[in-house]
This record gives C-alpha cells, sequence and structure tokens, in this order.
C-alpha cells in the first residue's frame, strides 16, 4: 500500500469479507439483528404497556401521541396525603420540611445575603405537615431560589402526640391566613378550606426545637397569635418619637413599612440593626 491510508481501507474491506462468511453481516453489509434465548421481549420487561395502532375517526386516521389521541389518565392522591386531617382522640404525626443551602455561603461584604443563607441554615424554626396518618420515607428533594439551591429533607414522623379540636381549629385557621393572606398571590376564586376532611387534607404548621435533644414540637404560640396578619396603621408624629427598640429581637424577623402599603413585595427581612444616624438615639433604623 502507498499510504497508511488505503492500508486501513483494505483491513476494513477483508474484515467485512470475513464477517459476511461468519454470518454476521447480511447482502448489504449491514450486521444482522441476534436475539439470545435469554432475552426477554418488551411485553414481559413492561406488562402494564398498551399497544397503540392508528384508530380511523370518520376519514381522518388518527395516531397515538398526537392531540386527536388522548388517553385518559385516572388522578388519584396518594393515600397516605388523603383523610388525613388531624382529630382530636387520634395521634397527629408531625413531619418536618428541613431545609438546607446547598449554595457557598455569601461573604461578609454582602451582608443580605449572608444573613438570610444563616436564617436559612439555622434549623431553629421551619414548618411541617401535621398529618393523622404517618408518612413513609421520601427521598430528599432540590428547590431553586434566586440566591441559590436548597436541598430539602422531609423528615417523616419526627413526633407523634395527641391534638385537641381548639388546637385543630388554631391551626386551620393559620393555614387559611398562610393561603389567603400571605402567600395571597396564589390564592384564587375557586380556591376553598377542605372541610371534608379528602384530598391533602393535612396542615401546615410552625414548629420549633425543643430541650437539649432538640425535639420538635408546634409553636402553638405561634399558631394561636396569627389567625390573621396584623393590620398596619400608619403612627401619628406623637407615636413615631415615642417608638423603641430591641435591636436584637428585630433582627432576622420580617416587617412591612408603614407607608409603603401592604404588600407582599413590600415585605423585607431585618438583617441588621443600626443606631440613630440623625442623632435622635430613641429611633432605629434598619437595613434591609
Amino acid at each position: 500500500m502507498t499510504s497508511r491510508k488505503q492500508a486501513k481501507r483494505a483491513v476494513s474491506l477483508k474484515t467485512c469479507r470475513l464477517l459476511y462468511k461468519m454470518g454476521e453481516f447480511d447482502e448489504n453489509l449491514m450486521p444482522k439483528m441476534r436475539v439470545s434465548e435469554d432475552s426477554k421481549s418488551y411485553k414481559e420487561l413492561f406488562p402494564l404497556w398498551e399497544d397503540e395502532s392508528p384508530v380511523k375517526v370518520g376519514e381522518k386516521t388518527v395516531y397515538p401521541g398526537t392531540k386527536n389521541m388522548k388517553r385518559q389518565y385516572p388522578h388519584k392522591p396518594p393515600v397516605f396525603l388523603s383523610e388525613c386531617r388531624p382529630q382530636e382522640g387520634q395521634t397527629a404525626h408531625l413531619h418536618v420540611i428541613h431545609m438546607k443551602p446547598v449554595y457557598q455561603r455569601p461573604p461578609p461584604s454582602n451582608n443580605r445575603k449572608m444573613v438570610f443563607y444563616d436564617l436559612l441554615n439555622s434549623g431553629k424554626h421551619g414548618w411541617a405537615l401535621l398529618s393523622s396518618k404517618p408518612l413513609p420515607k421520601v427521598c430528599r428533594f432540590p428547590i431553586y431560589m434566586n440566591v441559590g439551591e436548597l436541598e430539602i429533607n422531609l423528615i417523616c414522623n419526627a413526633n407523634s402526640f395527641q391534638v385537641s379540636d381548639e388546637q385543630v381549629m388554631m391551626a386551620q385557621k393559620l393555614n387559611t391566613m398562610l393561603f389567603t393572606e400571605l402567600l395571597h398571590k396564589l390564592y384564587k376564586n375557586f380556591l376553598v378550606v377542605d372541610q371534608e376532611n379528602k384530598e391533602q387534607s393535612y396542615l401546615m404548621v410552625p414548629i420549633i426545637k425543643e430541650g437539649n435533644i432538640g425535639k420538635y414540637v408546634v409553636d402553638w404560640a405561634t399558631v394561636e397569635k396569627y389567625p390573621h396578619l396584623p393590620s398596619i396603621k400608619p403612627p401619628n408624629d406623637e407615636q413615631r418619637l415615642a417608638m423603641t427598640f430591641d435591636k436584637k429581637s428585630l433582627e432576622q424577623t420580617v416587617i412591612i413599612p408603614w407607608y409603603r402599603g401592604k404588600f407582599a413585595e413590600q415585605w423585607r427581612i431585618v438583617v441588621e440593626g443600626l443606631n440613630g444616624i440623625s442623632g435622635t438615639q430613641s429611633l432605629l433604623h434598619f437595613r434591609i
């Protein structure tokens, strides 16, 4: 051969001739499809698979997978999340929603995002599902915010206890407030409160860690305190001058400036307290 390229071609041609004589290639020098005796058909591997063929509808032929041929899917909610409303005399189960930031902690120079990262990573406060049914183990899954990725771990059956009818009603009022006032953008006119204990009848409740062992319990004080969001009333000049603030108690809390109106877009998280800038020490300015 005069070149390496021609040598490769000659070797490839001889290889094809040998494979054809061995019965591996057909007359078009294409590999023959061989099915092993141990291999299973797709019907054995997928017993619930339904074969669909084109259907004649009038003068048209409708093919599977097109908008003209739809397969009805019976929607059924999970059994563990249905008919699970907490009731008096039954054991209630607490399923904790644990959030953990996966993205890197912002530097101290970016104070706002750093404080928000620490708030998400503290684990002191949070939310949980309150249900009358225990839940099986659920895999961790991610959610994505504009600051980065969060890993969600649902700690199933973190605590079990008895609840009273009064506590259930307080939790129900809190949930109504959450989805109609706090998360008012998600609220639609056709949404109603489930009073019949049917699909997704669990309740969302705030939680805290109790004791040295870190046992999760329902924060009933917060549940009782917020059946509704407090109304925002602009203070007069005398009330503004008499205002005093505790820096530590207000950090990492949510405030709504009264002069901006009651809108979700105007809610702010207090990340740092500052002393009076204009010489008036009775006022505290917040970097939010």
